[in-house]
């Protein structure tokens, strides 16, 4: 498996990503997920002790998260359009390689952001 240095967080082991893909947690929880492409990462619906890092692995690409249909995505920077609402995206648009965010269970309710590095913004 590859690693990545991760700023603040040192090497961890990751998993390369081209395009649209599904975190799941045997496959993606607890690595990072390196975005070498433009595309969607979908979140599976909330789940004790799951959590995900999405890098921004190449220059140029625009990159969303998005939450299953039931779920939010709340925590640090959150005061955004669009947070706090069942089934909006944060989105990472031509962010520098490095950008990340780092998304863990937060309840029932859906994700809180523990860790981001660049800007992202909030679907409205």
């Amino acid at each position: 498996m590859a690693e990545i240095n991760l700023a603040a967080f040192g090497y961890q082991n990751s998993v390369t990503v081209t395009g649209d893909t599904t975190a799941s947690l045997t496959a993606h929880s607890g690595k990072v997920l390196n975005v070498a492409g433009s595309a969607t990462i979908a979140l599976p619906p909330v789940g004790t002790m799951h959590r995900y890092t999405i890098r921004v692995g190449a220059e140029g690409k625009t990159i969303a998260i998005s939450p299953n249909a039931s779920d939010l995505i709340a925590g640090a920077g959150a005061a955004n359009s669009g947070a706090g609402a069942d089934n909006k995206d944060v989105i990472f648009t031509n962010q520098p390689v490095g950008s990340y965010i780092t998304l863990a269970y937060g309840d029932a309710n859906g994700w809180t952001i523990v860790a981001s590095s660049g800007t992202i913004t909030f679907e409205a």
